[in-house]
C-alpha cells in the first residue's frame, strides 16, 4: 500500500498480477475496503496484501467484491510468507501459505482446481494442526470429488475433532461430503444431525445429506 485516502479507499502499488491484463510494478486505486457510509481507514501504508478485485481491466480505479472478501494482508509467520486468508466471504481467516493461497485464488477465479491444488488439500486433511486441516476441507468443499469421500469421512471420525472448539472443522468436512456424499456417508451424517452438540455443524450435514 503506498497511501490511504480520506473515504477508506487505498493505492496499491502491485507486484504481480495473478490474473487479468498485467500491470506489475503500476499503482490501482482500491475502493470497498470499508462498509457504505463508514470512513474508518483499515490499512496502512506499507500494507501487503493479496487483492481480488473488479472493474475494468485497464481501470485505474477497482473495488473488493465485499469489505470482508478481496484484502488479504500477507504477514510472516515462522519466517515465511502467509496470507490471512479466506476462500469464500466469511469472517474466519486462517494462517494459509501464500503459495497455496494463491494456487486456490486462481482456480475460484477459474472454477476449477489444478491437481497440484487437490493433492495439497487431501493431504492436508492428516495434518496434525487443525489449521491445516481446516484448508484442506474448506478447498474440497469447493473443488472435491467423489473419490474424497473416504478420507473426509476419516476426517469426522478422528477424536481430535470432537468438542465444540473444533466444530468448524466438523462442519466445512460435512458441506465438503455434499459433493461427494454416498453410501457411506449416510449414517456419519446423520449422526452428525442428531448428536451433533453445534447447530451449524447439524446444519451442514443436513443440507448434504439433501
Amino acid at each position: 500500500c503506498t497511501g490511504v485516502g480520506p473515504t477508506g479507499a487505498a493505492a496499491y502499488r502491485v507486484e504481480a498480477t495473478l490474473k487479468g491484463p498485467a500491470r506489475d510494478g503500476k499503482d490501482v486505486i482500491v475502493n470497498g475496503l470499508v462498509a457504505v457510509g463508514d470512513t474508518t481507514a483499515t490499512v496502512e501504508k506499507g500494507d501487503k496484501a493479496v487483492l481480488v478485485l473488479l472493474g475494468e481491466p485497464t481501470a485505474d480505479v477497482l473495488s473488493v467484491p465485499t469489505p470482508t472478501f478481496g484484502r488479504f494482508p500477507i504477514l510472516d509467520f515462522g519466517g515465511k510468507p502467509h496470507v490471512v486468508a479466506a476462500f469464500s466471504d466469511t469472517f474466519v481467516r486462517v494462517a494459509c501459505p501464500r503459495e497455496r493461497f494463491v494456487r486456490a485464488v486462481l482456480a475460484i477465479l477459474s472454477k476449477q482446481a489444478t491437481d497440484a491444488l487437490l493433492q495439497d488439500a487431501r493431504a492436508a486433511l492428516t495434518a496434525a494442526e487443525s489449521n491445516e486441516v481446516y484448508q484442506g476441507l474448506e478447498l474440497l468443499r469447493l473443488f472435491g470429488e467423489p473419490a474424497d469421500e473416504a478420507a473426509l469421512l476419516a476426517v469426522l471420525k478422528d477424536e481430535r475433532h470432537a468438542g465444540p472448539k473444533r466444530y468448524r472443522i466438523r462442519m466445512v468436512a460435512a458441506e465438503a461430503l455434499a459433493r461427494s456424499t454416498g453410501e457411506r456417508s449416510i449414517a456419519p451424517l446423520l449422526e452428525l444431525v442428531e448428536k451433533d452438540p453445534v447447530e451449524a455443524v447439524k446444519s451442514a450435514a443436513a443440507t448434504a445429506l439433501g
